[in-house]
């Protein structure tokens, strides 16, 4: 238990080290508002993956009671990481800052009725393994967060499909920043509801684990990997749209 525990933490730590990074990088390259709630979403995810591998520290040794605690915080940091995920998803659909703010404020109460309910409800079920604790949130809660998940999963696969007729039957040229990073996001959504769901237990838990190191590292790549002349060329093409 103490080794696997241990390994699973270290993956937790390292996609927070990892989203931190992104949020670098993308700090240094870019300034428009894609970019910026790009970052800010993996700034989160970075909090709310340190405060996983934490929780399994305080399991470890026994505090059960502190990693309940510790699981309600990382519910908090689930929702609010939704809402520059909601940025990223209506930049790409609308190129257009006022449709992507009315997105995410039209899906701001539901976030909050998910936090809310995780609360009041508290958990359904509790299961300790080798690997780590379990929790199951309630239905009612969990029907909260099932419509917003789906807005930034249908999203982001729309924007995937949509780029790839473009470069495929328009000849556009591919922005692989912006491709990569919503490649990763269908990774990390898949992989993340699958997760909450508890589906996936024991040394399934390595390959989730695996799954968001993919995610992280695919975004970061196509950030560093851009051409600096691309970079320039799509900024002064999607500023004015995006600063609307």
């Amino acid at each position: 238990m103490k080794y696997a525990i241990l390994l699973n933490t270290f993956c937790c730590w390292m996609v927070a080290f990892m989203g931190v990074t992104i949020s670098h990088q993308i700090s240094r390259t870019k300034h428009i508002y894609t970019d910026l709630y790009l970052g800010w979403f993996w700034n989160v995810a970075a909090m709310l993956w340190f405060t996983s591998g934490l929780r399994l520290l305080f399991l470890l040794f026994g505090f059960l009671n502190i990693d309940l605690i510790l699981f309600y915080i990382i519910q908090v940091f689930v929702a609010v990481h939704f809402f520059p995920l909601l940025g990223y998803v209506g930049m790409r659909l609308f190129n257009n800052h006022r449709r992507t703010k009315i997105l995410q404020y039209i899906n701001v109460p539901l976030l909050i009725f998910f936090v809310v309910f995780v609360f009041v409800d508290g958990i359904s079920d509790r299961e300790v393994t080798e690997w780590a604790s379990d929790y199951t949130l309630s239905d009612r809660a969990f029907g909260f967060f099932i419509p917003v998940f789906l807005i930034c999963f249908c999203g982001v696969l729309i924007d995937i499909v949509r780029t790839v007729f473009k470069v495929l039957y328009r000849k556009t040229k591919l922005v692989p920043e912006y491709f990569a990073a919503s490649i990763a996001l269908l990774i990390y959504g898949v992989t993340g509801f699958f997760d909450a769901k508890g589906i996936i237990v024991n040394w399934g838990i390595l390959v989730v684990r695996g799954s968001y190191m993919v995610a992280a590292l695919a975004t970061y790549l196509g950030y560093i990997w851009m051409p600096e002349s691309i970079r320039l060329s799509n900024d002064k093409s999607v500023d004015d749209k995006a600063h609307e």
